[in-house]
């Protein structure tokens, strides 16, 4: 709780977009979604502990609806943080973002011939879960996330505990040697690639090695065979499937089962736009963060310069019992990009992580994401550091980026929540899973 008065400026920004992706044989089109801008002026020191939301009514995993613009009528900001957002030793931060609340004061418009409410799902976004969805996976001391809210991860974990002891350790050793993991869904050939990237290190000599399997589209049945293409890999390839699993048929949620040298592994991606909701700390200053303002307030405002927001796109990779990540690109309407690559990491207990995000110049190298390696990269270059600090393995995260430059500090906070379509139930996957002959 804060003793003084505090200032907040909330932005909740979704622009307009439509898109695509490949179902298992068929072409779906997703949805079309449409926000506004809100920006939301909080009250008195008693309730700065309280992020505003909106009131959610009929809410559903499309997140399609649309925000009204609202009159700005004062520019608020949390106050400065002392230790640029480091965990301390009761495992929160040294200055924590106040929890999500209601704010009866905003409105929601309807959209066009719909009476359903819709909300910025990243204002109302919480991290106070007892602890995050996990893989299984850990890094030190902390612990490798979900990125879903469809139990999809704690199903796939529960299968591995039903095999024998034998066959359990090849599993777990196998998924703990991947680092990383890619779908593309669009190529020119029209087919679906999965690259994997292996730690294959032995006996104190390191090596990495790749893999890459392809999927065809156009291929009759409830799943597509992978065929493998290309490795440098010491792992024998014994076959496996890609299951798309999105609810409408399409693609942008699906998973991979593959065999390599007797051990089965696990993976799950997952595509999807991202509601965005934008802090800034009380007493920033600076050229960088000047610049991240400026296109935060023209975009909040609705201005006519392209500098402003357009969207943020998110791609996350969950080997089952193994690493998580996921690739962030947030976009402007000037051709300015920024990729972040984002450990999806939890504490034992409670959301908090407190891990470094790295800046990539080209997002797509590692997640199906678009190429930023064209784009300018003005905002990016702002960024001196970026922080995961609260993820509740549910497709929620909190990130805390350092705007200073030189001796002038300067902070904001940007939480995301992944706008994931509905995916098929976890008892549509088991059916699914045990009509699979063996492989």
């Amino acid at each position: 709780m804060l003793n003084q008065k505090s200032l907040l400026i909330s932005l909740a920004v979704l622009a307009a977009f439509t898109i695509t992706s490949t179902g298992c044989g068929k072409s779906k089109e997703s949805r079309s979604d449409v926000r506004g801008t809100t920006v939301t002026q909080q009250g008195d020191a008693q309730n700065v502990d309280q992020l505003p939301a909106q009131p959610v009514e009929g809410e559903d995993q499309a997140g399609i609806g649309q925000l009204p613009p609202t009159v700005i009528d004062g520019v608020k900001e949390l106050p400065k943080s002392t230790d640029s957002g480091n965990l301390t030793g009761e495992g929160g931060t040294v200055n924590p973002l106040p929890k999500s609340g209601e704010d009866k004061g905003s409105v929601d418009l309807p959209q066009s011939g719909k009476d359903t409410k819709k909300s910025n799902s990243a204002v109302s976004a919480k991290f106070d879960e007892a602890e995050a969805v996990k893989t299984g996976g850990k890094l030190e001391a902390l612990n490798f996330t979900s990125a879903g809210n469809d139990g999809l991860m704690t199903e796939f974990r529960s299968y591995n505990n039903k095999v024998a002891a034998e066959q359990k350790t090849k599993n777990l050793n196998v998924a703990k040697a991947v680092l990383n993991a890619k779908l593309k869904r669009s190529t020119s050939a029209g087919s679906l690639l999965v690259d994997l990237t292996l730690d294959e290190s032995m006996d104190g000599v390191k090596k990495i090695t790749s893999y890459r399997l392809q999927g065809n589209p156009s291929q009759a049945g409830d799943r597509q065979i992978l065929k493998q293409v290309n490795t440098n890999g010491d792992l024998e390839y014994q076959g496996g499937f890609l299951k798309c699993i999105d609810a409408d048929g399409g693609c942008e949620n699906a998973y991979i089962k593959i065999k390599l040298s007797g051990a089965y592994v696990r993976i799950i991606f997952r595509n999807s736009f991202a509601d965005r909701f934008f802090i800034l700390e009380q007493g920033s200053q600076g050229s960088s963060f000047e610049l991240w303002k400026t296109y935060l307030m023209n975009t909040t405002n609705m201005s006519t310069t392209s500098q402003k927001l357009a969207n943020i796109k998110t791609s996350a990779f969950e080997v089952v019992n193994g690493r998580a990540a996921m690739g962030v690109l947030i976009t402007a309407e000037d051709n300015e990009m920024v990729g972040l690559s984002v450990p999806l990491l939890a504490a034992d207990k409670g959301t908090v992580a407190g891990s470094n995000i790295s800046k990539v110049n080209d997002i797509s190298k590692n997640y199906d994401l678009a190429s930023s390696s064209n784009a300018s990269q003005n905002l990016a270059q702002a960024i001196r550091e970026a922080k995961l600090v609260n993820n509740n393995g549910k497709g929620d995260i909190r990130i805390r980026l350092d705007l200073s430059a030189g001796t002038q500090k300067g902070a904001m906070w940007l939480t995301l929540s992944s706008l994931q379509k509905a995916t098929m139930s976890t008892a549509e996957i088991s059916s699914f899973e045990s009509k699979i002959p063996n492989f």
